[in-house]
């Protein structure tokens, strides 16, 4: 699969925003690969031969085929349209230490940031995590950083999450089969790791909460048994089409991500610290509205490590509604609250997933938590 071909799926379905990531790179050079290196490449000649899609451009060298991968510049060139669709520049920084697989997208980068190939869990992201915020402040435009699929190869647990002082970002689902999103037998879904995480970094730190996307994390552009593409997504709030705009109201909590549910609405109002949520339906699908609340008096347990936020009070349902819309006012012993919407109706692309525990799919929409600013002011 090239990368115009992945830009043309996602600008032809609709999307307004796309971020390309490579592992340890980024598109700013003149690069050639083997042309049978490329995933699916017969499909790619034929549809080429036939006019059906595009033709890379090619050379032969020692015998071998090679394929000239487009730069972010030839991209954008192709596909941006003013207010209509933009491409980001990412990196998936790459940290595959000899213990663990910590992978951190850097978004809207304008070079590439080295990996860290040893040392322990929090050392490598946190300093991961500093390499992005000192590029983001050399730069015109900020970048941020995702810590993406904690469950992929169970590399990042709750409390590492939730000890990463200056993370702002986790990927709460993500597309691929291997990433166990949904957890697995015995393991808890990421989701479960996002409330655990948030209610150690609110009411034992008195830091920010980690806000929650999702992604596609695609490698094919089709398959059920692969990454292929429009599985998850963000939706944000912005009032114009530019990266710089865009990564300020993600910073500001100001998006929501799905795997399938639209909403019509998702507001906050702080005055009344009321969450009011509106889902835009579908025909014949019937949706589920949970509000999903940490406690101010939630406590660790006194052992189990990254398990001791795994207890009561943390991460609750507290007000469960089947319909389209529907609002939940902070009580006073909610020291923050989020939402999940969930439909009725399976993906649109659903995933075999290589774990058994992590095969109960259906579309879904996750805002971020709320009325946690309270609860930091109150010394929690």
């Amino acid at each position: 699969m090239l990368p115009g071909e992945l830009v043309a799926w996602y600008q032809g379905h609709g999307y307004q925003f796309l971020g390309l990531s490579e592992h340890n790179s980024v598109p700013d050079h003149e690069s050639w690969v083997s042309a049978k290196s490329i995933r699916d490449y017969a499909e790619v000649g034929a549809n080429c031969r036939s006019k059906r899609g595009p033709c890379p451009v090619s050379r032969l060298l020692n015998g071998d085929e090679q394929w000239k991968l487009q730069t972010m510049s030839d991209l954008r060139h192709d596909s941006e349209r003013s207010e209509r669709f933009i491409l980001f520049q990412d990196e998936e920084i790459t940290n595959d230490t000899p213990l663990y697989r910590l992978h951190v997208t850097a978004v809207n980068v304008a070079s590439a940031i080295a990996p860290i190939q040893i040392g322990d869990r929090l050392p490598v992201l946190e300093e991961t995590l500093r390499r992005i915020e000192a590029l983001s402040d050399r730069q015109s435009s900020p970048a941020i950083a995702i810590i993406n699929h904690p469950n992929f190869a169970w590399a990042v647990n709750a409390d590492t999450l939730a000890r990463a002082k200056s993370a702002q970002f986790v990927e709460i689902f993500n597309g691929h089969p291997s990433s166990a999103s949904r957890g697995d037998v015995g393991k808890r879904s990421v989701e479960r790791l996002w409330d655990m995480a948030n209610a150690q970094r609110v009411l034992e730190y008195a830091w920010s909460p980690l806000f929650g996307v999702a992604g596609d994390d695609t490698h094919s552009l089709a398959g059920k048994d692969q990454a292929s593409p429009g599985r998850g997504w963000i939706v944000v709030r912005a009032s114009q089409l530019r990266p710089d705009v865009l990564v300020h109201a993600m910073l500001a909590g100001d998006f929501y991500a799905s795997t399938g549910v639209v909403l019509n609405r998702c507001d906050f109002n702080v005055k009344t610290r009321t969450l009011f949520i509106s889902v835009a339906p579908v025909a014949g699908v019937a949706y589920r509205i949970d509000f999903i609340a940490t406690k101010r008096d939630a406590r660790a347990l006194p052992s189990g490590g990254d398990e001791r936020w795994d207890t009561q009070g943390v991460g609750v349902v507290v007000k469960h509604v089947t319909g389209l819309q529907s609002e939940y006012q902070l009580a006073s012993d909610d020291a923050l609250v989020r939402a999940t919407i969930t439909s009725s109706r399976a993906p649109e692309n659903p995933m075999v997933s290589n774990y058994t525990g992590d095969d109960s799919q259906f579309e879904q929409a996750f805002t971020q938590p709320v009325g946690w600013q309270r609860a930091l002011a109150a010394g929690h």
